[in-house]
């Protein structure tokens, strides 16, 4: 696939690494809460191996759901 590709064809749709930079942390924390199922959804294209792709939508709903400290 040609670089670039993906955001033009499903700009709602972003990469692991993207996701991990919008959400400020780095790829392999966002891989390793996958696995624990602590982090946002995320689809696969393809079986266990496949891409992994997180929905633009999804990750600041996500981050509300997940915010700390003392409401007010």
């Amino acid at each position: 696939m040609v670089q670039g590709m993906t955001a033009t064809l499903h700009p709602e749709l972003l990469t692991r690494r993207e996701a991990a930079a919008f959400l400020s942390i780095s790829p392999g924390t966002l891989a390793r809460w996958a696995v624990q199922g602590k982090g946002p959804r995320y689809s696969r294209s393809g079986e266990t191996r496949g891409k992994v792709w997180y929905s633009l939508a999804d990750l600041p709903a996500w981050l509300e759901a997940h915010k700390q400290g003392p409401q007010g």
